[in-house]
């Protein structure tokens, strides 16, 4: 795999330590798995790269079916991978919806929803999911690898309503009650069950309206790092900045708590002309936010074939990453530095279009683009 270019790509920005730097609160919770005495979270903040765009079978840029073979959602099964990262939750709805004919449930088959349940409130990750009431349909989750607990993250408000929830259509599991009895609040509330691949089901009691962010579940018995995917298809670094409601993307950012937020955002902002210090802003508002809880991890995706990939527009916007990570003590992977260009990495990595890798199998020939990402990751925290 290429991804090996990491290290040079951190030593070209941070004078030939070889390590990556700004990251001592991901390792503080990394020490804390190890030792058994805690977990950790990883936010990853991206574009259509970050979302798995390409990698599906149908649809629009092939995103039915692509979520499971993103980089972000993939951390936990690549063989490269370090073992304590896991990949078992869902978050939003990925901006799936900006692209025309794919639903939710289509771009990640884990997901099922009835009538009455769908997206509403920009937020973090795409939108939050509603239930309006009427006919009382669920809203599932079946999660790729077992687990024993469940977080469920939600928006209280005044008045509205309540659930209960269960796994496999068994015995309810108790009531989620979203009436915060005032102000609106984020909210989280866990569950336990025997360890295993279970189907978990929200249903409603068809009181009133509720709306829910994402589903964490992991394996209390196997210590790790959570990892939170939170991109949006076709999204400008301004996307993510919003600091007013507390459902959007800043408040919610910080009420998740990340020990480490991964930033992916450069292409489209390179492709649109996005001024550079609009930009440079924009970015520092997200990291700003991120810092609060934890470190963060900044990202050139993989090169595109735009003339903005190639006219040297894109080493613009690079350069304000370099910048940043100066000023913010943050490190950074390079899949430029590493892939070089479209025209150089295509047959290597072949693309699904001008944009987005596409991934015929995860190991071995056919090689994979987003697997390489997402090793390239990897490689980067096995070294904090």
């Amino acid at each position: 795999m290429l991804s090996i270019g990491l290290e040079i790509a951190s030593q070209s920005v941070f004078g030939g330590s070889g390590r990556p730097i700004g990251l001592s609160t991901f390792k503080a919770a990394l020490a804390r798995v190890k030792a058994a005495t805690g977990r950790g979270k990883i936010v990853v903040i991206g574009d259509s790269t970050s979302m798995g765009a390409g990698a599906g079978t149908s649809g629009t840029t092939n995103l039915n079916g692509a979520a499971q073979k993103s980089w972000p959602q993939g951390l936990q099964r690549f063989n490269s991978a370090p073992n304590y990262l896991s990949s078992n939750s869902w978050w939003g709805t990925q901006g799936y919806d900006s692209a025309a004919g794919i639903t939710l449930t289509g771009y990640d088959t884990r997901l099922a929803q009835g009538a009455n349940w769908a997206p509403n409130l920009a937020s973090l990750g795409g939108k939050v999911i509603r239930y309006a009431p009427g006919a009382v349909n669920n809203f599932s989750f079946t999660p790729t690898y077992a687990f024993d607990t469940i977080v469920v993250y939600m928006l209280k408000n005044n008045l509205n309503g309540t659930c209960t929830i269960n796994v496999d259509g068994g015995a309810s599991l108790g009531t989620i009650n979203t009436n915060s009895g005032g102000a609106l609040v984020w909210a989280t509330q866990t569950f336990t069950v025997s360890k295993a691949i279970h189907q978990i089901n929200l249903v409603p009691n068809n009181d009133a309206q509720m709306f829910f962010g994402g589903i964490l579940c992991y394996d209390s018995t196997v210590p790790a790092i959570d990892v939170i995917q939170t991109a949006v298809y076709g999204s400008l670094a301004s996307v993510f900045t919003p600091n007013v409601n507390v459902y959007d993307q800043i408040p919610t950012l910080k009420f998740i708590a990340p020990d480490l937020t991964i930033i992916d955002l450069t292409i489209n902002d390179s492709n649109a002309g996005t001024a550079l210090a609009t930009y440079q802003a924009n970015l520092q508002t997200i990291i700003t936010a991120a810092k609060v809880s934890g470190d963060v991890l900044l990202m050139v995706g993989p090169p595109s074939n735009t003339a903005a990939a190639t006219n040297g527009t894109l080493d613009t916007y690079i350069a304000v990453l370099r910048t940043l990570c100066a000023t913010n003590t943050c490190s950074l992977v390079d899949m430029k530095l590493n892939w070089i260009s479209y025209a150089n990495i295509q047959a290597t990595f072949p693309y699904f279009d001008t944009l987005h890798p596409t991934t015929p199998g995860y190991q071995g020939p056919p090689a994979n683009g987003y697997q390489d990402i997402g090793t390239a990751v990897a490689n980067l925290l096995a070294h904090a």
